[in-house]
């Protein structure tokens, strides 16, 4: 089969040449396309169960939600570990996985037995939420805010009406988070004597609030051919509308306002973010999976350099971690390697081959190959990254060593075969011997003039002699 492409090969020249070219268009084409990223994505077989009991301690979180939970995960199958975490308002259950399993089904088979047991968790506890562990979840870029005359409940209202929705709709981001901003709160402090005065409790005047604040459906509505869905929205606008809200004493109707101090002021901050000593507002951004992360974290720079402009130069921001450039300094140098080891490989056979023939042949060979790997890449779903050029240069290397190997077993054929036919044999036992030589890294030792019945040695780098005489009676080999 090799004899035949070789064959054609030689014979078809304008072919194989349009055949090249296509192989290097097509790679080219799907390079482009390929995701950079500093490592490949790796699934971990690891799933966290998260449920948030607000404002219980931890042994009422660990009796009433992280036990019952465990009793229903356990009867999972190829888990092997369970670990969980029970803390004031908050558990945590992470689920180890045997490598191989399917995640995606792994993490339905937890819903449906959360699902079991959902029902029975206390009902100020919130919904579990199951994530799987995934290295794209992982921060591509950290953004510190701060302004000139901004606080930070300004730069936190910014952040979240005007950063946030426009960094989301980049391709490559999935998710923004904000921290270390001061949060807006309305504040309604009760007064306990006039509540005791009115026969009021907490429960009450909560039931009333939620009456007075809602969204809801309420229908639809048929109008010729089309038919319009109906909403009954009770919104508060403004501060001074919640103290409007009525409570009902008995035959008499008092408000919110007679009962309670209502305030608009910021929330209680329980995260800080500082840079240099001075407080900021932090941006992550999670990239999209599968997504270019060099290009994604681009395009956070640029749109952020666009809404500074904007806001007349107010706003200013600084990168405190970018993905992208650790990965373009990683790719860089893992390229310049490649470059530099296939300059000085051609060197080094230049100087064995004493060819430059046989020396450029090599040298065209090395990018031909990368390029076509590059498809193959592309539809495999592969991305450009420190694993992947490893393995080209590795490559790299097999080329060469091959290339090598080929040359000296013809290099040896033909003194073998021209020496063989003076001395009246036609034999192949030394370039055999050569090649088995360079594929082992062993010495050859001719023992007599060559010729029939020439011997040899072969030694070999762990001590062993090999003196084989169906190899060193090289003239009974026919050709």
């Amino acid at each position: 089969m090799m004899k035949k492409i070789a064959k054609f090969a030689v014979n078809r020249p304008a072919s194989i040449t349009i055949l090249a070219l296509a192989i290097v268009l097509l790679g080219f084409i799907n390079l482009s396309k390929l995701s950079i990223d500093e490592m490949p994505e790796m699934e971990m077989p690891m799933v966290t169960v998260m449920t948030t009991y607000s404002g219980a301690s931890p042994e009422s979180v660990e009796e009433e939600v992280t036990k019952p939970l465990e009793s229903a995960l356990v009867s999972l199958s190829d888990v092997e570990d369970i670990e969980s975490t029970s803390s004031a308002g908050s558990s945590t259950i992470m689920i180890t996985f045997n490598y191989g399993i399917d995640m995606d089904q792994a993490a339905l088979d937890i819903r449906d037995k959360v699902g079991t047991v959902e029902g029975k968790l206390p009902d100020e506890a919130d919904s579990p939420s199951i994530m799987k562990f995934d290295s794209s979840s992982l921060p591509i870029i950290k953004i510190s805010l701060s302004g000139e005359n901004m606080s930070l409940a300004k730069l936190q209202s910014l952040a979240e009406d005007t950063i946030e929705p426009r960094l989301s709709r980049i391709s490559q981001v999935s998710s923004v988070s904000i921290s270390g901003g001061q949060e807006r709160e309305i504040q309604v402090e009760l007064d306990a004597n006039k509540m005791e005065s009115y026969g009021l409790t907490l429960s009450d005047v909560n039931g009333f609030m939620q009456a007075g604040n809602f969204d809801m459906s309420t229908g639809s509505l048929k109008y010729g051919n089309r038919k319009y869905y109906v909403r009954t929205i009770q919104k508060y606008d403004k501060v001074n509308e919640i103290g409007n809200i009525p409570i009902t004493v008995g035959e008499s109707t008092i408000y919110l306002k007679d009962i309670a101090t209502i305030e608009d002021i910021t929330a209680d901050r329980t995260m800080y973010t500082r840079l240099n000593s001075e407080t900021s507002v932090g941006i992550s951004c999670q990239k999209e999976s599968g997504s270019n992360t060099v290009d994604g974290c681009t395009a956070v720079k640029n749109e952020l350099k666009q809404i500074s402009q904007e806001l007349g130069g107010e706003l200013h921001y600084e990168i405190i971690s970018d993905q992208s450039e650790s990965i373009q300094e990683s790719i860089d140098s893992t390229k310049r390697m490649m470059y530099e080891g296939s300059v000085l490989a051609a060197v080094v056979l230049l100087m064995f081959l004493r060819k430059w023939r046989s020396t450029m042949i090599v040298f065209i060979s090395i990018p031909l190959s990368l390029i076509a790997t590059f498809t193959g890449m592309y539809f495999l779903g592969y991305t450009v990254n420190t694993i992947t050029l490893g393995g080209l240069a590795m490559g790299i290397g097999r080329i060469i060593d091959d290339s090598e190997k080929e040359k000296i077993f013809g290099r040896f054929y033909r003194i073998d075969k021209a020496r063989s036919r003076k001395q009246g044999g036609t034999g192949l036992g030394l370039s055999i011997a050569a090649w088995i030589a360079s594929q082992h890294r062993a010495q050859i030792q001719v023992l007599s003039k060559l010729g029939e019945g020439s011997t040899f040695k072969l030694h070999f780098p762990n001590g062993i002699t090999s003196n084989n005489p169906k190899i060193a009676n090289y003239n009974k080999w026919d050709y």
